[in-house]
């Protein structure tokens, strides 16, 4: 289990709320919840923490069709060994986004993970976007 909290912040609006609540380990699952069940907001949910190494990379992620896709790129990354130090998704009608900044208890070959988001945003059709950070 991890604390992490979440925010909810109305987009045309000024009403925000902050929680802190415990989650399991994966929490791109609640992160994909939010984002479907309350459409009008923007959901974000980040650990309090970093559980794992330092925050190497930004991963944006346009043009998705289903909040469903964004939770395949979460699968996506996890199956890789990659975690989620950030995660922020919104959706403005049809098209949904999302941008995470990465971590990873290992190393990462930065070549061979660009050429991986190449092909899993051909695969999804959807723009994928990753930005080294050092």
């Amino acid at each position: 289990m991890l604390t992490s909290c979440f925010s909810l912040i109305l987009r045309a609006g000024t009403f925000s709320v902050t929680s802190s609540v415990e989650l399991p380990d994966d929490s791109c699952n609640l992160a994909w919840t939010l984002t479907t069940k309350i459409p009008d907001y923007v959901t974000v949910v980040r650990p309090d923490t970093p559980s794992f190494g330092p925050i190497f990379g930004r991963v944006d992620v346009s043009n998705a069709r289903t909040a469903g896709t964004l939770a395949q790129v979460s699968e996506y990354l996890a199956s890789r060994g990659l975690s989620f130090a950030t995660y922020r998704s919104a959706t403005d009608g049809d098209n949904f986004t999302a941008t995470a900044t990465l971590t990873s208890a290992n190393e990462v070959n930065i070549e061979w993970l660009e050429n991986e988001f190449a092909e899993l945003g051909e695969k999804l059709d959807v723009d994928v976007s990753f930005t080294k950070l050092d």
